[in-house]
């Protein structure tokens, strides 16, 4: 079997071998973490200086944001790739405001083989009374992860980041939950 090479800014996979010794010495595993981050810009330091340490201690190989201003990951993304920890790129989704959906990848594990791009359009599906089941459309992109064996190709894979939404049922119709099931029922659909 070919020897594997140690990658040193894998901070995930030793996080993860105190909880599950399978991940212990091997990077045999594509890391993603998802993280609402709940409304979330580069305009408050102390807030964006403590996400950069967690992201610093996690070092993910893919990242998917929920509730983030455009352009507000750039800089955390700059500095994880001086730290050395990777070279980071984000893509944002145009809806869904200051709230949108960002995904950010380690381009030296993860290339994306397309552009990143928002699934289904705005109030292509709502509630009877009209709510749009997405108020921040999922964000797609197909990308390839390359393997951690020397001459081995990696693979391919696909990622949806969304945020399933519940806009919350102040009037009482049940929206809410029928929010969350035509979304689901959407993307399984889709998928």
């Amino acid at each position: 079997m070919p020897k594997k090479k140690k990658i040193p800014n894998d901070n995930i996979s030793a996080l993860l071998g105190a909880i599950n010794p399978k991940f212990i010495d091997t990077d045999d595993f594509m890391d993603v973490v998802q993280w609402n981050l709940r409304w979330f810009n580069s305009n408050e330091p102390a807030r964006v200086k403590k996400i950069e340490q967690v992201l610093t201690a996690l070092n993910s190989d893919i990242f998917v944001f929920q509730e983030i201003a455009d352009g507000s990951l750039d800089g955390i993304a700059k500095s994880l790739s001086d730290k050395g920890l990777g070279s980071y790129q984000v893509a944002y989704g145009k809806t869904g405001g200051q709230q949108r959906v960002a995904v950010m990848w380690d381009m030296e594990w993860v290339r994306s083989k397309d552009d990143t791009t928002e699934l289904f359009g705005k109030n292509t599906v709502t509630t009877p009374s009209g709510k749009d089941v997405f108020p921040r459309l999922p964000l797609w992109n197909y990308f390839y992860c390359k393997s951690t064996v020397s001459r081995k190709r990696g693979f391919d894979f696909q990622l949806v980041g969304l945020h399933l939404k519940s806009q919350m049922d102040k009037g009482g119709t049940g929206d809410d939950d029928l929010q969350r099931r035509l979304s689901s029922a959407k993307l399984a659909d889709w998928l």
